[in-house]
């Protein structure tokens, strides 16, 4: 041994399992089959003008492989071979509305709402709403016929029957998976957890820890009321029986499909990551939920602004639907009733079970069937902010200046109007634009 040589210290580089990445230079990777050894995973980097393939990658100081999944996630799941050029976002679109049409004869609109469910669902982690997708139909059979057929197109689209909570918690999120969900009937805690993987921000407590959840799914249910429980903002599509010109899928079907439109899904997904993360989409004058699907939709189409603003078209019956539902809610019969009331200018107060009678009658107007009683409006009033007075006769509502302020503010959140648009002499009408009015931003 050489008394002065120096003694070389050894780090080793940091071995790092990993189901994809995306780095600060915009460099990514991505989990893929490995080609040569059927069940494998390898890595894709992509560099911003190339993918390789190899069985790990070292960024840095760090080694990079593939995370660890048991057999029957890799058997559930489907991973792209590799990247193959997409070509332009138009065809790509056009290629999954013809394979669509090939196998379901579905109406324009809901045909056309495929694609920008299956776009989205390739940028779930940085998309605020990813989207929620439900499928309706008389056919439980055709609706697990149209979940396969998602799973060709969806990144990492798995078919999952009769989801529960503790099935929902071991799910294997840290893939973001897109959840192809067939069930027969929603818990309320199934429906809550649905919601908030669908919400930006809405993490959920468990064991300790916060979870963001968020993923794309398609849901399919025999209960009707599964949109209303779950979440205005979603897409709807309904599975018809077959047509006996249309195609049938089969399992080698699938496969070929998957096999030809996964890898430039992905091609996609790496040469768009950076501008769906900076998009600016955004469809005002759309009710708050609509209006970030909306969002998360047109953010997922990269290079045609033409199929951007086809978000706006898809969805503006769908906003139009949500609003005439609000016209049956308590609320909207109470703010209705206020406003008629105060530019009647013929009472200064009345009681509650009075006024009751009154939003009955406007709920009923626009279709309502149930009616409320005295006690409900009386809570409903209090959560609006509004106030009562308690008097011998009962609860008193009094239509003073400050109130008709407050019934005029909570018009415009409510999308109450009113015929004229402004009152003569109502110091607290407003003629400007309605919220109902949609323009592109």
């Amino acid at each position: 041994m050489v008394p002065n040589a120096r003694k070389k210290s050894v780090v080793s580089d940091l071995v790092l399992p990993t189901a994809g990445e995306y780095f600060s230079d915009g460099r990514i990777l991505e989990l893929v089959s490995d080609n040569s050894i059927p069940g494998k995973l390898a890595l894709l980097l992509w560099d911003g003008k190339r993918a390789l393939v190899a069985g790990r990658f070292k960024v840095g100081d760090r080694i990079y492989v593939p995370v660890s999944l048991d057999s029957s996630t890799l058997e559930a799941i489907r991973f792209p071979v590799n990247a193959i050029g997409y070509g332009s976002v138009t065809g790509l679109f056009e290629k999954i509305v013809d394979v669509v049409n090939k196998y379901f004869r579905l109406p324009a609109r809901e045909l056309h709402a495929i694609p920008y469910f299956v776009l989205a669902s390739w940028f779930p982690e940085i998309l605020s709403t990813p989207p929620t997708l439900v499928i309706s139909g008389p056919s439980s059979a055709e609706a697990r016929r149209l979940l396969r057929l998602l799973r060709c197109f969806c990144r990492h689209g798995v078919v999952v029957a009769e989801l529960n909570p503790a099935g929902f918690w071991a799910l294997p999120m840290h893939l973001h998976p897109t959840l192809l969900i067939d069930i027969s009937g929603l818990t309320h805690q199934m429906r809550g957890l649905l919601r908030a993987s669908g919400s930006r921000g809405a993490y959920i407590a468990r064991r300790g820890e916060f979870m963001d959840m968020r993923c794309a799914k398609a849901v399919y249910s025999m209960e009707s009321d599964i949109d209303m429980e779950v979440s205005e903002g979603m897409l709807r599509v309904t599975a018809p029986p077959t047509d006996a010109k249309s195609v049938f899928l089969d399992q080698r079907e699938e496969d070929r499909i998957a096999a030809e439109l996964q890898p430039q899904l992905l091609d996609y997904r790496l040469r768009s990551y950076q501008a769906v993360q900076r998009s600016a989409f955004d469809a005002a004058g759309f009710t708050t939920g609509v209006r970030e699907l909306a969002q998360s939709l047109g953010a997922a189409v990269v290079g045609n602004p033409e199929l951007q603003r086809g978000v706006v078209s898809l969805l503006s019956r769908q906003d139009e639907d949500v609003r005439v539902r609000w016209t049956t809610l308590p609320e909207f019969g109470v703010v209705t009733a206020l406003l008629s009331l105060i530019h009647e200018r013929r009472r200064s107060e009345l009681l509650v079970s009075r006024f009751t009678t009154f939003v009955n009658a406007a709920l009923r107007a626009n279709g309502e069937i149930l009616k409320y009683s005295p006690e409900e409006i009386g809570r409903r009033i209090a959560v609006m902010g509004l106030f009562t007075n308690r008097t011998k006769r009962g609860n008193v509502i009094k239509l003073t200046r400050q109130m008709s302020r407050l019934a005029h503010d909570l018009s415009q959140r409510y999308g109450v109007t009113t015929t004229p648009a402004s009152f003569p002499g109502c110091p607290d009408c407003e003629a400007g634009e309605m919220p109902g009015t949609k323009r592109l931003m």
